[in-house]
């Protein structure tokens, strides 16, 4: 058995893969690449094992992770390599493959020791010489993750995402951790460009006294917002804190985002050494979805990222994981509208010849002045109303310009007659739609019903005997109103209250004679 058990990768994508994809395990280095092959055929070796549940450290558990397993569980792909440096693949879609944990190792042709069945013991790999130890862990369910769809982000911002772990059973412990990290750059700098390799010292005591590194990563930096007690997949992160400004040890984050070794292992820096810019969120407790708040900093450095989430299910032992690439953060960002419809102050009913107002917030998140053009369509197609001017019938379209300058927020409202729209056809249920039309997939739309019936009309009381009467100095100070629908559709209403020129609102949506109660406080009352 060769004594330099080697993993010397640079992986560019999450060790976690569908039961159909096609696995690339790319053997490289100047020594322990392929070219240890040369001259003879390698044999690819995949190992299902059960150990990655307690956290797989990919060498020092070599021989836990191989030793014993079922001969059915050991498969081999001949590859015929003879010092190719070419990545190997491993389809997961043929049959006898699927979901698992598995190890990677190259062996030379025919040596992997099978007997009564089993993986022979470690001391009797005499004939194997093993490189390349990579762990993949395939998995039928992907967690997924929602709201990075700008094209560009600022350094400094928050990026908030939504998740979902999407485990098929439920589990009552969840952990969840997202990271966000520089993918590349153009200086070289980021996680996919970066190199690892691992060297055995000892092949009788493989353990990580026995074990030193040498990477190009020096530290790792960025936002660290970790709650207590927080172990995924075999990581402490809630112990892990190595100094002001660093979040993990450089293993850490290579265990999460490309399967390399464990943190604890002694390293040698190459070079100089790089920064990498990392941003990490972890929480237990969070059911099957969270959201996370993704801290990014101005110092960060301009370039692409990508974000790994992972969910952990503690009492099931599911995990699933998923990968967003492509975030571009910059320092400044190109022009960039969102529009918000406000459906409390927006008419979602209306008689067929009466007037409906659609209210929207409309965002430039942009570094750079824009003037945009924003549409009232329905169904797709632009809204004309008929209108009279100087005594003729015209089709005016419903669209107006606004001045948005940088960062700038405005409040932009359309107001129609239903009888003079001609998209609008007599009574019944219709999608309206606010568009900025340089950024149509930034729309938003409502659900406006055109009926004979009374709309939605609400009344408003003060209920006395459940509102404070007295307030200590800077206390909280609690109106309740009741609220009820006495009109013959269903509706959204603001509810809004004013001290000493403090406002307070809340939304409700109540059916036809459905009432409810609505609490407004005011903290920190100085009267």
């Amino acid at each position: 058995f060769d004594a330099s058990l080697t993993a010397a990768q640079t992986e560019e994508d999450v060790s976690v893969y569908g039961p159909n994809e096609t696995i690339t395990v790319d053997f490289t280095g100047d020594f322990f690449g392929l070219d240890r092959f040369e001259g003879f055929s390698a044999d690819l070796v995949a190992v299902e094992t059960d150990i990655q549940d307690e956290g797989i450290d990919q060498i020092t558990n070599f021989e836990e992770a191989i030793e014993g397993q079922e001969a059915e569980r050991v498969r081999t792909v001949e590859l015929g390599l003879t010092g190719t440096t070419e990545p190997v693949e491993y389809d997961l879609s043929e049959p006898g493959r699927g979901s698992g944990d598995y190890m990677f190792f190259l062996v030379n042709e025919g040596s992997m020791p099978i007997t009564n069945g089993t993986v022979a013991e470690l001391d009797e790999f005499e004939n194997t010489r093993a490189i390349g130890v990579s762990m993949a862990t395939v998995q039928d369910d992907q967690s997924s993750v929602e709201g990075l769809d700008r094209p560009e982000y600022r350094l400094g911002e928050t990026l908030e995402i939504e998740a979902d772990a999407n485990f098929p059973e439920p589990d009552a412990d969840v952990q969840q951790v997202a990271i966000l990290y520089e993918e590349q750059n153009d200086i070289g700098t980021g996680l996919g460009e970066q190199q690892v390799t691992v060297n055995v010292n000892n092949i009788d005591n493989i353990s990580t006294d026995q074990l030193d590194t040498t990477t190009s990563i020096q530290a790792v930096e960025g936002p660290r917002r970790v709650e207590e007690g927080i172990t995924i997949l075999g990581q402490d992160l809630s112990g892990r804190d190595d100094g002001p400004g660093t979040i993990m040890t450089a293993g850490d984050v290579l265990d999460f985002v490309s399967g390399e070794v464990g943190g604890d292992i002694n390293n040698t820096i190459t070079g100089d050494g790089n920064v990498l810019n990392v941003s990490v969120v972890a929480k237990s407790d969070t059911g099957q979805e969270t959201t996370f708040e993704l801290e990014t900093q101005e110092n960060f450095t301009a370039s692409n990222y990508s974000v790994i989430h992972v969910a952990q299910g503690n009492e099931t032992g599911q995990l699933t994981t998923t990968k967003i690439d492509g975030i571009s953060l910059q320092e400044q960002i190109d022009p960039y509208v969102t529009a918000d419809i406000d459906e409390a102050a927006s008419d979602t009913t209306v008689q067929p010849d009466g007037n409906f107002t659609i209210v929207a917030d409309v965002e430039n998140v942009g570094d750079e002045n824009i003037t945009e053009t924003f549409e009232l369509r329905e169904g797709g197609d632009l809204i004309t109303e008929q209108r009279i001017v100087d005594g003729e019938i015209v089709n005016e379209d419903v669209r107006q310009d606004a001045e948005l300058n940088a960062r700038e927020s405005q409040r932009i409202s359309f107001t129609v007659n239903a009888d003079a729209a001609d998209e609008i056809d007599g009574e019944g249920d219709y999608t309206i739609e606010f568009v900025p039309t340089q950024f149509e997939d930034n729309s938003d739309s409502i659900t406006l019903t055109v009926s004979d019936e009374e709309p939605a009309n609400f009344s408003v009381d003060i209920n006395e005997d459940a509102s404070d009467t007295e307030v200590a100095p800077n206390g909280d100070l609690t109106v309740v109103t009741n609220v009820t629908n006495t009109g013959n559709l269903t509706g959204t209403q603001a509810i809004t209250a004013e001290l000493n020129g403090t406002t307070v609102s809340e939304e409700v949506e109540l059916d036809p004679d459905q009432g409810d109660s609505v609490s407004l406080t005011f903290e920190n009352v100085d009267l």
